[in-house]
């Protein structure tokens, strides 16, 4: 019914790389050293950044993480469920943001100390069966926002945003050489598109590091050249012979 195609005069709609904040390693020890850990507060603020940074979930898992899905034995977390946060009176335990959202994570001999601190002093307070609370309900991420600017600002640093904590994740282990599936099942992606549409940028030096590998690798003999005249429109007289 049309005599012409309207999407040519539209054009090419360009599409746009999400945009990543983050912070460096050397940033998130400056933000995470202002903490006072004998002070209850500071010491569930600094296990949840630590956690943050060092797992790259999202802030909605980890406020549905309880006691029972880590599993000090083998040094893993379950990440199985996520949390609807509307108010302090109505919030609800819901599925992950996909089925791939289902994972268990590795955690490290360092974030395990942590754990185990906290849980130690937060059961002088009361039982809670979440991780990351003192009350028995979930961390609010506008308190947490208020917490890590105030911070960043005391620390002299750039302030991100809570989920740039998972950006900076993926950066930091994209920096120990984690891989692209690696990378998409540990931060729990639905497709591995996702993974390098948003993080492929954050190798600096992976393009480089390619040239560097070529070099030498093709390997020219000159005893099988054929001699030849150049005929094209680069003719000079310089090399005409």
């Amino acid at each position: 019914m049309l005599s012409n195609n309207l999407a040519k005069q539209v054009g090419n709609i360009k599409k746009e790389r999400p945009k990543v904040d983050f912070w460096t390693v050397e940033e998130f020890q400056k933000f995470i050293s202002t903490f006072d850990k004998s002070n209850i507060y500071d010491l569930l603020y600094f296990t949840t950044f630590w956690f943050f940074f060092m797992t790259g979930v999202r802030i909605s898992e980890l406020q549905a993480i309880e006691w029972t899905k880590i599993d000090f034995d083998n040094d893993t977390v379950l990440i199985d469920c996520s949390m609807y946060y509307k108010n302090q009176k109505e919030w609800y335990i819901t599925d992950t943001k996909s089925t791939s959202g289902i994972r268990l994570l590795y955690l490290d001999d360092d974030i395990l100390e942590h754990l185990k601190f906290w849980k130690q002093a937060q059961s002088q307070i009361g039982k809670c069966k979440f991780v990351f609370s003192l009350a028995d309900s979930p961390l609010v991420k506008s308190t947490l926002n208020r917490v890590l600017k105030a911070h960043s600002d005391y620390a002299g640093i750039k302030s991100i945003r809570i989920h740039d904590l998972r950006h900076s994740h993926a950066s930091f282990i994209l920096s120990l050489g984690m891989n692209d599936l690696e990378m998409q099942n540990r931060l729990g992606h639905a497709d591995i598109k996702t993974t390098l549409g948003t993080y492929s940028h954050l190798r600096p030096n992976a393009m480089k590091e390619v040239a560097n590998r070529m070099t030498g690798q093709i390997i020219i003999t000159e005893n099988n050249v054929r001699q030849s005249k150049f005929n094209g429109n680069q003719h000079t007289l310089t090399f005409d012979k």
